[in-house]
């Protein structure tokens, strides 16, 4: 699967003022600004920035999680032990937030 988002390690900075720029940590261009305006304080300010920091990451660990729950939902299949799978929704969540954030 191609992604179209900025490749590579992101991380943030947050000034004096508590202007916080998230950027790409091999080139340093810039690939979102978390505005100070949009929060209530410093703390939420921060934790804004190191989820968007941490979104090319999780990313991938969420492209595992989906390729091993569909090995064990193929085994659970296999095995005839699919009833045990039912009504478990999240190899179809995973499937669904990878696509919004690829569609």
């Amino acid at each position: 699967m191609e992604t179209k988002f900025t490749k590579g390690e992101w991380k943030y900075r947050t000034n004096k003022d508590y202007d916080t720029t998230v950027f790409n940590s091999k080139n340093g261009l810039t690939v979102a600004n978390v505005s100070k305006w949009s929060v209530k304080s410093k703390e939420e300010l921060e934790a804004n920035a190191k989820l968007i920091a941490a979104a090319p990451e999780m990313f991938e660990s969420l492209k595992i999680a989906q390729a091993a729950l569909e090995l064990c939902r193929q085994h659970m299949r296999d095995n005839s032990n699919l009833n045990l799978w039912h009504g478990l929704s999240a190899p179809d969540r995973i499937k669904d937030v990878i696509k919004k954030a690829t569609e």
